[in-house]
């Protein structure tokens, strides 16, 4: 499979679609344009891309309608709105929709590639299965680390608490939580808890870290209302007596914000809100200085009250030491002169009083996660349902996944997930391809002829979808077999259609794989 990224620009500028397209194409990117709203959505509802460059003011459907409609669609799709009409409204609708960057016209080719860079998720590398975490220094008690849109914070006596963090439309909207239960064990980036929104919508949320449920918070479900205001403190969702915090802890970080202000006492309410929302803040009064901070984090508030004519400067020197950053303009009193700031690249453009709910959403835009694609194949002639696929791990081990008819294919979801990131790891891999049920004959005779033996085993649990239970051996052997010694079955919690290929989100399904080639690679 390619590595190829696809990009779609929807502008009814020809000379923008034109121009975004000579310089993602020379980065190696299959770019597809359209100048007609209503056509770029049928295309982006049609066919997966890696990120979408919207325009705002466009004929027949305009930049926010689209969007609106595409998230309507359920098409997560990372769309990076660039216009030259720039406003408050329209930059807080955008980032209420998902918008995860709003770049400004005209726009230099360094500041249109730096965008999309902060969202186009790139190969992963092949020396090792993620879950092979590299060593990293574990949370202290009272510190608050980010996985995604997850946080977790270890407590003194060993447990973590962990909980969502959820932006401010989103908390406006929650009508229930389906929560975990005491005694269950939870896997780093498979669902812990679903919060339900308005309309039916349900958000996943993954677990930062893996271990045993020993304490859930019902109070998010008796008084959801109560608790999203404060999600770092009052919104956790459950305690956990981790497995590996240690070697788990690589994979979650503290969330840093750059405060750039020469107004001490200004800040000092901002401090505290972004402290309570569990955030690191640097503060910064010169470039330099917001430079040097800003290598530790994505998010910089600047204060443009107090920066006064030096402050559009300090944006342009900042965009261009630290790329990656996103950059937040918040104006109090006195003249500024926003023209200025738009044309250097800001992502929101504020005016205080910044209340929580306008801090929720930048907080939840400028750190949310690029979403994996779902990664397909082309079907051919041959049956495309996986009965297993085999394996040698480092120390010359044989090993076997085998799957029940349905449950895997080659050509999409979490069976083309795994083939395609153990192709990446480097691993020899042979797949046999037919459907038939897993019997102990069938796990019997794996066994024989292999080191170890996983037997993927969809399953209701009445869990949410893509938990993971493991068990040594296997129901199905009689207990005269001598196999269950080098055999272990993944119960999976099956999703909508038990009957067909396990279909999950796509971060799900990669956390999945992951875990399913961790499983192999040490059985």
């Amino acid at each position: 499979m390619g590595t190829e990224h696809k990009l779609l620009v929807v502008d009814d500028e020809p000379v923008v679609c034109e121009s975004c397209e000579r310089i993602f194409e020379d980065q190696g990117f299959d770019v597809q344009t359209s100048t007609n709203s209503v056509h770029g959505l049928e295309l982006a509802t049609r066919e997966d891309y890696d990120a979408i460059l919207l325009d705002i003011r466009m004929p027949q459907l305009d930049g926010l309608g689209f969007l609106r409609a595409l998230r309507e669609r359920e098409r997560n799709t990372p769309v990076i709105i660039i216009t030259g009409y720039a406003s408050v409204p329209n930059a807080v609708e955008a980032m209420r929709l998902g918008a995860v960057d709003f770049i400004p016209k005209p726009f230099t080719p360094e500041e249109i590639s730096g965008a999309v860079s902060r969202v186009v998720v790139l190969p992963r590398p092949m020396e090792q299965p993620a879950r092979e975490a590299v060593a990293a220094i574990p949370p202290v008690p009272g510190e608050t680390r980010f996985a995604g849109e997850a946080w977790l914070r270890a407590a003194p006596d060993g447990t973590v608490k962990v909980g969502a963090f959820l932006s401010g439309v989103e908390s406006r909207t929650v009508e229930d939580i389906r929560l975990p239960h005491v005694g269950e064990y939870v896997y780093q980036g498979l669902p812990l808890a679903a919060v339900v929104l308005e309309n039916g919508r349900s958000k996943l949320v993954p677990s930062p870290v893996s271990g045993e449920i020993v304490e859930v918070h019902q109070d998010v479900r008796e008084r959801p209302e109560r608790v999203w205001d404060e999600p770092c403190d009052q919104g956790w969702l459950a305690r956990i007596r981790p497995a590996a915090l240690e070697a788990e802890a690589a994979e979650a970080c503290p969330r840093t914000v750059v405060l750039v202000t020469t107004d001490e006492s200004r800040s000092a309410g901002l401090r505290a809100d972004l402290t309570r929302l569990g955030c690191v803040v640097r503060p910064a009064r010169t470039a330099e200085e917001a430079v040097a901070a800003a290598g530790a984090g994505i998010l910089a508030l600047v204060d443009a009250s107090s920066l006064g004519a030096a402050g559009p400067d300090l944006v342009a020197r900042l965009n261009d030491a630290v790329p990656q950053a996103k950059v937040v303009v918040v104006r109090g009193s006195g003249r500024v002169d926003e023209a200025a700031y738009r044309a250097r690249r800001v992502m929101y453009y504020a005016v205080e009083p910044l209340r929580r709910a306008e801090l929720l959403d930048i907080l939840a835009s400028a750190f949310r996660p690029a979403l994996p694609r779902p990664r397909s194949r082309r079907a051919g002639v041959l049956p495309v349902d996986i009965r297993a696929i085999r394996t040698v791990d480092r120390e010359g081990r044989r090993i076997a996944l085998v799957a029940p008819a349905g449950a895997l294919r080659e050509d999409e979801g979490l069976g083309c997930e795994i083939l395609d990131t153990l192709g990446e790891y480097g691993r020899p891999v042979h797949v046999v391809l037919g459907a038939r049920p897993v019997t102990a004959d069938v796990i019997e005779a794996e066994a024989k002829d292999h080191d170890a033996v996983v037997v993927l085993q969809p399953t209701d649990m009445g869990r949410l979808a893509g938990s993971l239970l493991r068990q040594l051996g296997s129901a199905v052997l009689p207990s005269t077999s001598s196999a269950p010694s080098c055999v272990v079955t993944l119960k999976i919690q099956t999703g909508s259609d038990p009957s067909g290929p396990l279909a999950l989100e796509p971060a799900t399904t990669r956390a999945l794989a992951d875990w399913i080639i961790g499983e192999m690679t040490s059985a």
